[in-house]
């Protein structure tokens, strides 16, 4: 709700977007957003949740780059760029924001972006871009993170549940980068297929991976949507279960997993 040329606070979570236009409490220059989770140059432990640039004046010089928290707006004069990239951006960090206060830790979502960074370095987890394959790009905003080791998983799953959808399709993603395929997640429409693979000679690959189809038909029919909606090329499509038995259906091809990566086969 706009009052007195701007917008009310309350109305506005963080993080705004980038490029929207703010004033600071007890400022009289307005700011404009230019980025998120900066850290102060003397103070290496202090993450402010902008970075932003005088508006309409713009970048000038390094000395002038202004670091403010979000409680720090008194008025919001312009609101940047939203879609739907941004939105599933914060959705995500948000989940992942929930589910630490869940565990009973307090924790911020410019940490949570830290800490992400800190383990990608470290390589412990792997950074998996989503693609939309009606538009035919790539969504830099929504990204799934795979364990480059499942051991870290079962470090902290001592007592022998296992969810084994997250992690078959860990195993796949491995077997997938060991093999030099491209990866990314596929998105189509409200579907979504677990893989999309490109070898070195461009050639594509669909590949869905679940423990079983054999339950039900309504679960059959479930994993075999996404790749059935995919009706723009004649590339290979991939049903990979741990079901000893496999069936054949509209030209996909149904594998048994373990048969799958024990005999070294290719996508």
């Amino acid at each position: 709700k706009r009052i007195n040329g701007g917008y009310r606070m309350e109305k506005r979570e963080k993080f705004l977007p980038i490029g929207s236009v703010v004033l600071l409490n007890g400022g009289k220059k307005k700011i404009m957003i230019t980025g998120f989770c900066s850290i102060a140059a003397d103070d290496k432990t202090r993450v402010y949740d902008y970075s932003g640039c005088i508006y309409p004046e713009g970048y000038l010089n390094s000395n002038q780059i202004c670091l403010f928290d979000h409680e720090q707006i008194e008025k919001i004069h312009f609101i940047g760029y939203e879609n739907e990239e941004e939105e599933n951006f914060k959705k995500q960090l948000n989940e992942v924001v929930d589910d630490f206060k869940k565990n009973g830790i307090s924790i911020k979502r410019e940490t949570v972006n830290r800490y992400i960074d800190a383990l990608s370095s470290a390589k412990i987890i792997m950074q998996c871009d989503r693609f939309d394959m009606k538009s035919r790009k790539s969504l830099t905003g929504e990204k799934k993170f795979y364990l480059s080791d499942l051991s870290f998983y079962y470090a902290l799953n001592t007592d022998n549940r296992i969810n084994y959808g997250p992690v078959l399709e860990n195993i796949v993603y491995i077997y997938a980068l060991s093999k030099d395929y491209s990866i990314s997640v596929g998105k189509i429409g409200k579907l979504e297929c677990d893989f999309i693979l490109r070898d070195n000679e461009m050639n594509y690959s669909y590949v869905q991976i679940a423990y079983t189809i054999l339950a039900s038909k309504e679960i059959e029919d479930r994993e075999y949507k996404s790749l059935e909606s995919i009706k723009w090329d004649n590339y290979p499509k991939y049903l990979l279960t741990l079901d000893k038995f496999v069936q054949k259906r509209n030209g996909i091809i149904h594998a048994n997993l373990i048969n799958f990566i024990k005999d070294n086969k290719n996508f």
